[in-house]
């Protein structure tokens, strides 16, 4: 099966599982359980998941456990979600694409534009020391203020939110890495944006505030647009960015979100 197929196929197969499971709820609820249950089949203990400390949503639950073929032991570093940044000055893909520069680069490799529709899926934060960007020294993380008291690092650390998305595609290229397609196949791919300063506040700060409204406390089921946003001040010049509510998310595809994340309403 080629590239093109392969993507195509992965995200039909996440949609018709959404809708088995959808079929297979309603049905449950409207039959009387029944007396014995067919035993499952033992899940192959042969691959051993690693935990690393590092989330990946392809290692929740153990899933790679399930996949056929894998042996040995797999850790985030093997299913890593593609990383999403705004290209600054000071970004090293620049050196090579100078295009980059106030665009959303995926992967380190393709600019996506300035303006996408996303949904978002997780958020994760956590605290890193605030060191001096290119200083070389590399921040301790902690995952919470009892672990940066603990530190005797109060008023030394700085926000950080890992903020996992589904992108909608805008290209054929795009939609062969997608994951999740809608009813009318439209397709979406996984990202990961790291977000700090000020974009916890016009982006970050956007989908915490609807989590209590419009959204009703389940961030999956609203689209976002997010931009990037040219600032500027004594220091210089840099790119933020700001998010808007961009609609409800479709009940097919929430589901499937829903079916391929299963703990993520749960934390």
């Amino acid at each position: 099966m080629g590239v093109a197929t392969f993507g195509r196929a992965k995200a039909a197969v996440v949609r018709e599982n959404a809708k088995a499971a959808a079929t297979t709820e309603t049905t449950e609820a409207a039959a009387p359980a029944p007396e014995t249950t067919e035993a499952r089949p033992p899940v192959s203990t042969e691959v051993a998941i690693v935990d690393d400390g590092v989330d990946v949503p392809a290692l929740r639950g153990g899933g790679l456990t399930e996949v056929r073929g894998l042996e040995g032991e797999w850790s985030s570093r093997d299913a890593a979600i593609p990383q999403l940044a705004v290209g600054q000055r000071m970004s090293k893909s620049l050196e090579e694409h100078p295009e980059f520069l106030g665009k959303f680069v995926y992967d380190k490799g393709e600019s996506l534009g300035d303006t996408l529709r996303v949904i978002v899926t997780r958020m994760r934060k956590y605290y890193l020391d605030n060191t001096d960007y290119g200083s070389g020294d590399i921040p301790n993380r902690y995952a919470n203020m009892t672990e940066v008291r603990a530190a005797g690092q109060v008023g030394n650390v700085v926000d950080v939110v890992d903020v996992d998305m589904l992108v909608l595609s805008a290209t054929d290229e795009q939609y062969e890495r997608c994951t999740f397609t809608d009813s009318e196949d439209h397709g979406y791919y996984p990202v990961r944006m790291t977000v700090r300063g000020g974009n916890l506040l016009s982006f970050v700060g956007v989908v915490v505030r609807d989590l209590a409204g419009w959204l009703k406390g389940c961030m999956e089921t609203g689209f976002y647009e997010i931009r990037s946003v040219k600032k500027t001040n004594a220091k210089g010049t840099w790119y933020a960015v700001a998010a808007k509510a961009a609609g409800k998310v479709p009940e097919d595809l929430v589901n499937q979100i829903r079916l391929a994340y299963p703990g993520d309403d749960e934390e």
